[in-house]
């Protein structure tokens, strides 16, 4: 048992933890408002412990938990916020003990924020618990399968109870579910098992619905999650898994953009073993990596970040996924997979461009414009497109220079103003496609150049993979919203080329 209380010392663990976390990535879950959003690096216990008191002294509160294993090594990793009170950290221990911990707890005026569950070797559960001072009634159930659990949940919610955090097992085949119940009001959700992008497709409706998200779970290695939903007006965005250090700079571009984390999912990425001598034919191959200044949003606003390097990324780039090709490759859990032989972007019907500052929503001062209505400067800019290039995507780590042609600035040479970002609104039709650079009516890369050799190699091996199950008769189901889309599209273009419509893709069903 450690009470856990925050110093300058934090950020050398975190530092610290950078190298030691590539196969524990981190998604996090985001809704407006200022607040700091401080991850640590997945640690041991006693490191975690140490951690968290040096957190607690500096005046953070731990609001989520999660732990992973990495090496065969059990890990633990937080989320701490600005707060007051007091923050306690309790485990692991068996679920007898737990509940012991619980009434405890709630004697000294403490109640329970967030929990896991994980196995250990002899199939017996052990329960990590976070504290955090309250008031009312909580309930923490059993493990049980989905009609159980929602029953019991209907009862529960009839009392006066609400969900607030889940965890979801697969045991024996089983899908369990224990839940953390406490006083409350209003509309209450548990959602069935989805696949990630259908999840993040929801999001948008709930919040129509008058319901925001307090807590995900991903369930069967990812491939699926659940979603707890309560009354409110929260708007949640989740962000694509990455590692310790690409999360740590994360958090230091959405604090400017006044977002704050709410909790986080570890995803564990296999790292490739050297010398294995080829992929495991019973796990795909590796995809190609995006690289560490993108990620991807469900809103409408596609937004360049320039603020100062944290971890060797002097900028940021935030794409709507709706606006990119859906014939692009994607991880299993929906995440577009970007080309890297393109260095700039081509936005269709984008609604408005703005620079922002701090404290300054539209800048005009020479050379940047302010662009309330793209339409209003005729079709060869809203349906022809706006454009950009730089260092990005492809052209990453080059000296390749920004490129912003009008109506993003007059002609000139570009240079940022400290913390500047691009906000680009865009319309639910928009599309954004890849060029190669900037210039007269860029076109957008042929879908045959869009990846290198290194890519399109990883690609192909995706399709082997594939093949190579369906031929045994097993599920491909994942195979055209992973690659299949995309080599479909290839193969429409071009139909004669033994290399992009090969045996593996013609053999395979159509998408």
């Amino acid at each position: 048992m450690t009470r856990f209380a925050l110093s300058i010392l934090t950020i050398l663990w975190l530092v610290i933890g950078v190298a030691r976390a590539d196969d524990l990535h981190y998604e996090g879950i985001w809704v407006d408002g200022e607040a700091t959003s401080l991850h640590t690096a997945p640690l041991s216990l006693q490191s975690f412990q140490k951690t968290g008191q040096e957190l607690a002294e500096s005046g953070l509160v731990l609001i989520d938990l999660e732990t992973g294993i990495r090496n065969g090594q059990r890990l633990y990793a937080g989320l701490w916020t600005r707060g007051t009170g007091s923050t306690i950290f309790e485990g692991p221990m068996g679920p007898i003990p737990f509940r012991e911990a619980m009434t405890r707890r709630s004697a000294q005026g403490l109640r329970l924020v967030d929990f896991e569950i994980f196995r250990i070797a002899n199939g017996g559960r052990r329960y990590v618990g976070v504290w955090r001072p309250g008031s009312g009634e909580q309930i923490l159930t059993g493990p049980m399968e989905q009609d159980a659990f929602l029953a019991r949940g209907t009862r529960l919610t009839n009392d006066g109870l609400r969900l607030v955090d889940v965890e979801v097992e697969r045991v024996g085949g089983r899908l369990l579910y224990s839940g953390l119940f406490r006083t409350g009001a209003g509309s209450n959700i548990l959602t069935t098992p989805m696949p990630l992008a259908q999840f993040r497709a929801s999001l948008a409706q709930r919040h129509n619905e008058g319901l925001e998200l307090v807590d995900m779970e991903r369930i069967d290695a990812g491939r699926s999650v659940v979603g707890v939903f309560r009354s409110g007006n929260a708007l949640a965005e989740i962000t694509s898994p990455r590692r310790f250090a690409a999360q740590f700079a994360l958090a230091q571009s959405q604090f400017n953009n006044r977002k704050r984390a709410i909790s986080f999912e570890f995803v564990s990425v296999a790292t490739p073993t050297p010398g294995s001598g080829g992929a495991d034919p019973h796990h795909p191959p590796p995809m190609p990596d995006n690289p560490a200044h993108v990620d991807f949003t469900d809103g409408q606003i596609l937004r360049l970040e320039f603020q100062e390097q944290i971890n060797e990324v002097p900028f940021r780039l935030t794409l709507p996924s709706f606006a990119l090709p859906d014939w692009l490759p994607r991880t299993e859990d929906g995440t577009p997979i970007l080309p890297d032989d393109a260095c700039g972007l081509l936005v269709r019907k984008a609604d408005s461009i703005f620079w922002q500052v701090p404290g300054n929503p539209q800048v005009t001062t020479p050379p940047f414009n302010a662009i309330e209505d793209v339409s209003d400067l005729g079709s060869e800019f809203h349906l022809g497109g706006v454009h950009f290039a730089g260092p990005m995507l492809g052209c990453a780590d080059t000296q390749k220079p920004w490129v912003f042609p009008f109506p993003f600035t007059t002609q000139g040479p570009f240079e940022p103003l400290p913390n500047m970002s691009l906000a680009i609104q865009l319309e639910q039709n928009s599309e954004i496609d890849f060029i190669k650079d900037t210039g007269p009516s860029p076109k957008p890369v042929d879908v045959d150049k869009l990846f290198k050799d290194n890519s399109a190699k990883k690609l192909k091996d995706m399709v082997k993979f594939w093949d190579a199950l369906f031929k045994e008769g097993k599920d491909i189901e994942k195979y055209c919203p992973t690659v299949g889309n995309f080599w479909k599209k290839l193969c429409s273009q071009f139909p004669d080329s033994d290399e992009v419509c090969s045996e593996e893709v013609a053999a395979l069903p159509d998408c």
